[in-house]
C-alpha cells in the first residue's frame, strides 16, 4: 500500500517499472469509490485502513508530507495521525514491512512543528515496527516539486528572487525513488537513514530551479532575518510562498544530524 502515490514522489515512484509490477493498494482522496485495475486496487483515503484490513499488504509505503500547512493542524493531521494510524495496523499485523519518508534536520526542533511532527511520526513508527526503514532525505530536487512552482510565480513578477542565505541538503528524487524501491525489495536494512547527495546553499537550490525550467533571473542570498515580515503576512495571504513555520524550520536548518549512517 503506498500513501501518497499521486503526490510529488509518488510521481517519480511510478517511473520505476518493478514498482508498477507489484500488486498495489493506492489510496488517494481524489478517489470517490474502490476500482480494481489489474494489479492496482484504487481506494478513497478514507478507505485505505478497511481495504488493508482485507488484502492484507506486506508493505506500507508512506510518502505523505506538508511543508506548509494550508490550515491549523495540518502537520500533526498528515505527520502524525498518518503514523499512527500505520502504527496501529502494524501492530496487528507486525509481519508488514514499512518505509517511511521523513525529513533531514535536526533531532529535535520544537519551535518548528515541522521538524517536531515529523519526528513524532518516527517515534511512532520505530515503536510499533521493527522493519521499519526510515528515509530522512533533504530538499527534494526533481520535475513536480511544488517549491518550483513557487520559483516560477516569483520570477513572473521579478527579476531578481531573493532566498535565505542558509545552508542545506539536496537529492535528487530519482535518487530517493530509488532508495524507496530498494527498501520494498528488502535490500535495506531496517532504521533510520539520511539521505542527500550534497550540502549546498539555498541559492543553489533556487538556480538549479530556475536553470531546470528554463527562467533566467538573478538570485540574491539575504539574511533570514530579512524574511521575517514576509513570514507574519504568510500566515493570513496564502499566495505569499513561506509563512511563520516555516521561518522557524529555517533557524533548525535541513542538514544532518550526523546520529544515522547515510544514504
Amino acid at each position: 500500500m503506498i500513501l501518497g502515490y499521486k503526490g510529488f514522489l509518488g510521481s517519480h515512484l511510478q517511473k520505476i517499472e518493478e514498482i508498477r509490477k507489484m500488486e498495489l493498494i493506492l489510496p488517494s482522496r481524489i478517489f470517490s469509490k474502490t476500482e480494481k485495475r489489474a494489479n492496482e486496487i484504487f481506494v478513497p483515503f478514507e478507505k485505505a485502513w478497511e481495504t488493508a484490513g482485507k488484502e492484507r499488504p506486506e508493505m506500507i509505503i508512506n510518502l505523505i508530507g506538508v511543508l506548509k500547512e494550508t490550515y491549523k493542524g495540518e502537520y500533526e493531521k498528515a505527520h502524525v495521525q498518518t503514523a499512527a494510524e500505520i502504527a496501529s495496523y502494524c501492530l496487528s499485523n507486525p509481519s508488514t514491512k514499512v518505509v517511511q519518508i521523513s525529513a533531514i534536520g535536526p533531532q529535535s526542533c520544537p519551535s518548528a512543528p515541522y521538524f517536531k511532527t515529523k519526528r513524532e511520526a518516527e517515534k511512532i513508527i520505530m515503536q510499533s515496527s521493527k522493519n521499519a526503514v526510515i528515509l530522512r532525505p533533504g530538499i527534494i530536487f526533481g520535475e513536480g516539486q511544488k517549491v518550483f512552482s513557487q520559483i516560477r510565480t516569483m520570477s513572473v513578477f521579478s527579476p531578481v528572487l531573493f532566498c535565505p542565505d542558509i545552508k542545506t541538503a539536496l537529492v535528487s528524487a530519482a535518487r530517493i525513488a530509488g532508495l524507496i524501491h530498494k527498501a520494498a525489495a528488502g535490500a535495506i536494512n531496517p532504521g533510520i537513514y539520511e539521505v542527500y547527495d550534497e550540502i549546498s546553499d539555498m541559492k543553489t537550490f533556487f538556480q538549479r530551479a530556475l536553470d531546470f525550467m528554463g527562467i533566467k533571473r538573478k538570485v540574491i542570498s539575504l539574511p533570514k532575518k530579512f524574511f521575517w515580515p514576509a513570514a507574519a503576512a504568510g500566515d493570513f495571504l496564502p499566495f505569499i510562498p513561506i509563512n511563520l513555520a516555516q521561518y522557524k524550520m529555517l533557524s533548525c536548518q535541513a542538514l544532518p544530524c550526523g546520529l544515522y549512517p547515510r544514504l
